[in-house]
């Protein structure tokens, strides 16, 4: 079957109102989101760079991902999303960065 993912992270200070609204979104279809890629490589899909480095990082971006810290995206840009994958949580959700220990994200 062909399944769809959908990866996005909440802002959480847009919707103090109890509405949810997504600071950084993309989708695609599975087998391509969640291909398994090596340090510095990215896997283009749906118009979006995507990288998952098992137990390190993963994550999106609508451009080249050339920097990488710790697994973790540092490109400047705000359509880009990287989660640690090692239990440190996201490192980032469009412009903001350094969420490793943000719980509200």
């Amino acid at each position: 079957e062909d399944f769809a993912v959908v990866v996005a992270a909440v802002d959480p200070d847009a919707g103090k109102g109890g509405d949810l609204c997504l600071d950084v979104c993309a989708c695609g279809r599975r087998d391509a989101v969640l291909q398994h890629t090596a340090r510095w490589q990215q896997n283009e899909h749906n118009n979006t760079n995507w990288y998952l480095e098992p137990g390190t990082a993963f994550g999106f971006a609508d451009g080249p991902v050339q920097r990488r810290k710790g697994g973790a995206d540092v490109e400047p840009g705000a359509g880009r999303l990287s989660w640690h994958l090692d239990g440190n949580g996201g490192y980032r959700a469009g412009e903001a960065e350094c969420l490793n220990c943000d719980d509200r994200w």
